[in-house]
């Protein structure tokens, strides 16, 4: 993943990278995802999500916050009970 980082920073090439995947696996989604499938172009540019996928996120981060809490909350009152 750090060099994946790298070669996003840089604009280096993916060749070393595709190469140790190659014998495993012929597509890597994540690749898909990051970079354009052109294949011609030397020069690959990171794709930014979408609006719609980094409020998902968000929300969902915050409904597993809230349920850390309330899960904490819970354990909390529960202690106290049955140390009496």
């Amino acid at each position: 993943m750090i060099s994946l980082a790298k070669v996003a920073v840089t604009g280096g090439s993916l060749d070393p990278l595709l190469a140790k995947d190659t014998k495993e696996k012929k597509s890597d989604p994540l690749m898909d995802m990051l970079f354009n499938s052109d294949k011609d172009s030397d020069e690959k540019q990171v794709k930014s999500p979408s609006l719609m996928m980094m409020s998902c996120n968000l929300i969902e981060a915050l409904r597993l916050r809230e349920e850390i809490i309330q899960k904490i909350y819970e354990a909390d009152v529960l202690s106290i009970i049955y140390k009496r």
